[in-house]
Order: structure tokens, then C-alpha cells, then sequence
């Protein structure tokens, strides 16, 4: 795996304070009017037409028949806990491509920033959680079913705000995610998160 640069330093527009859940709306909105990037409004229009539903899996469902794409396993929506982080990841460079709800209230990152560096860029964290979380996600694209993880619970900071936001990661459930013919494209991660 090669060395990936962080983020400590972004550009100020690629950040933002964490919002209150009630202008979460408000605030994707005024990103997809000012967006300039075709790829970035299309995933904020998805972000806000899925946020109109309120469970994760409602959001989930939306997101994938918006770009008709499939669970390998329809059981993995019984697995979603209602606080749970669901974040998607496109499996050629795991940048995040979807995020739910929850997601945002803990998240400081922009949607342009998730969607252009990877998981590894953006969050510090021991390297052995980084590469177990890399190799779970290979063996979940491998056998094309749901994975329980098999990363212990672990803390991580976002490079781009130091220590001022440190979070505890109970991760929990990988599961392919397939467009019509069948192809594995992206991987759909949950976890809990706690903010100390």
C-alpha cells in the first residue's frame, strides 16, 4: 500500500463546523447551489432527496435506487442499528460516495472532501486499524457477502482538526454493494461512533 499524503492542511471551504441535524438540510442545499463540480451536486442531490427519510435504511434504499445499484444481501438492512454510522465507499479508490445522516453530525468534512481523498487521508488512526479495515473490506468484496468486522474498537481524530475532535469507533458490518450486471462497485460500511 503505498503512503497517501493526509489533510492536514485543506483549504477552509473543504471544512466546516459540525451542524446541528435540524440545518443539515439547509446546509447541503446551499453546497449543491454553489457547486461547481458536476459529481459533487449530483451526490448532494442525493444526499438531500435521501435525508427526507428519516431511518438509515429508508436513506440507504434511496441512495441505491437513485443510482440502481443493489445490496448482494437484502439482510443487511435488519443490521443497521438506529444511531449507526452508514458510510458507502466506491471500491476502486474507497472514497466515500454516500454518508448517512448520522454521519454529518459528527463529521467537520465537507462532501468535496470526502469525495476526494480516502478514508486513510482524512482520519488518523493507528495503521493497523487502517490495514484491517482494508483487509475486511477485501475479504467482503472477495466472498461477495456480508462481513462482520473483525477490527476492535479504537480511537481516531480527523487529520484536519488535530485533537480537538476524538471519537471512539465500534466498527460493525461490511456489504457489497452491485450495479445491474452484477459487478461489486462499492462497499457499505456501519459503525457507532462516540464522541470523548
Amino acid at each position: 500500500m503505498s503512503m497517501e499524503k493526509n489533510v492536514e492542511n485543506l483549504e477552509p471551504n473543504l471544512l466546516r463546523n459540525t451542524i446541528k441535524p435540524e440545518d443539515l438540510l439547509l446546509d447541503l442545499s446551499l453546497k449543491k447551489h454553489f457547486a461547481e463540480d458536476p459529481a459533487v451536486s449530483e451526490r448532494l442531490d442525493i444526499q438531500i432527496e435521501a435525508f427526507q427519510n428519516s431511518s438509515t435504511q429508508e436513506q440507504l434504499f434511496c441512495y441505491l435506487w437513485k443510482k440502481d445499484l443493489r445490496l448482494v444481501d437484502e439482510s443487511f438492512m435488519d443490521l443497521i442499528g438506529d444511531n449507526d454510522i452508514l458510510e458507502i465507499y466506491d471500491v476502486e479508490n474507497f472514497k466515500q460516495v454516500f454518508a448517512n445522516r448520522v454521519f454529518f453530525t459528527f463529521s467537520n468534512y465537507e462532501p468535496e472532501t470526502l469525495m476526494k481523498y480516502s478514508f486513510t487521508q482524512l482520519y488518523k488512526r493507528d495503521q493497523k486499524y487502517n490495514s484491517d479495515i482494508l483487509a475486511n473490506a477485501s475479504k467482503c468484496l472477495h466472498t461477495g457477502k456480508i462481513e462482520k468486522y473483525s477490527t476492535p474498537a479504537h480511537y481516531i481524530t480527523e487529520y484536519a482538526f488535530g485533537e480537538s475532535d476524538r471519537y471512539r469507533l465500534h466498527l460493525k458490518y461490511l456489504c457489497p454493494i452491485k450495479d445491474l450486471s452484477g459487478n461489486l462497485v462499492q462497499v457499505a460500511s456501519t459503525n457507532f461512533c462516540l464522541k470523548v
